[in-house]
């Protein structure tokens, strides 16, 4: 089964990228289903999305509440 996640490649404008387990796997390499170019390991860009979020939201309650959040488990 294939499923999706939202995003822009840069290399053909798609809005889609294609993986090949549902949930994914760690090692599944992640490509955009419009032109099938390779963007990375699922858990790179898991990180990678979990860290901007982060970001976001210590940015959002620092603005808020005047603190920013301790996060535990990494």
């Amino acid at each position: 089964m294939t499923d999706y996640i939202r995003f822009i490649c840069t290399t053909c404008g798609s809005d889609k990228a294609i993986y090949p387990n549902t949930p994914p796997l760690d090692d599944d390499i992640i490509s955009c289903a419009g032109c099938e170019r390779e963007i990375g390991p699922h858990k790179i860009i898991k990180d990678a999305m979990l860290a901007a979020g982060k970001d976001e939201l210590s940015n959002l309650s620092y603005k808020i509440i005047g603190k920013r959040p301790t996060w535990k488990n990494g």
